[in-house]
């Protein structure tokens, strides 16, 4: 429900500011076929932009390990939890993601809050994770 808020907000109190400011400009001098063009390129530019603005704030769960734990400068870039040293699975029943690094002896890591388009930081799920994590500066 809030996210339906949020996105109604976003997009309606704009869309209802420019109707209302444009309405008498457009009674007063008239409306050209240059203007029908700008709003039309306008409206085309923020329907391409949706989709990338909202992954980017309702990201899937690998994109938001990569930007809180494992991607460039995080803590967990040079590690064996880096995604492309470990296999990834989910346990979707629990909303957990469960990172296992290639290395046999190296212990699995499994955060919590790992929902597609979650809003909450990915948390370590067990005591194992935290000392990983820790371990690792995060």
């Amino acid at each position: 429900m809030l996210a339906y808020v949020v996105v109604a907000g976003v997009c309606l109190v704009p869309a209802y500011a420019v109707y209302f400011a444009a309405r008498p400009l457009i009674a007063r001098y008239g409306l050209r076929v240059w203007q029908c063009a700008l709003v039309g390129v306008l409206l085309a530019t923020v329907v391409w932009a949706g989709p990338k603005a909202s992954a980017h704030v309702w990201p899937r769960a690998m994109d938001r390990y990569e930007r809180e734990l494992g991607g460039a400068g995080q803590c967990l870039h040079n590690s064996p939890y880096r995604l492309d040293r470990a296999v990834t699975k989910f346990v979707r029943d629990r909303a957990q993601m469960v990172v296992q690094p290639l290395a046999k002896d190296t212990p699995a890591l499994r955060l919590k809050n790992a929902r597609d388009g979650g809003m909450r930081a990915l948390a370590p799920a067990d005591a194992q994770s935290k000392k990983v994590l820790a371990a690792y500066g995060c």
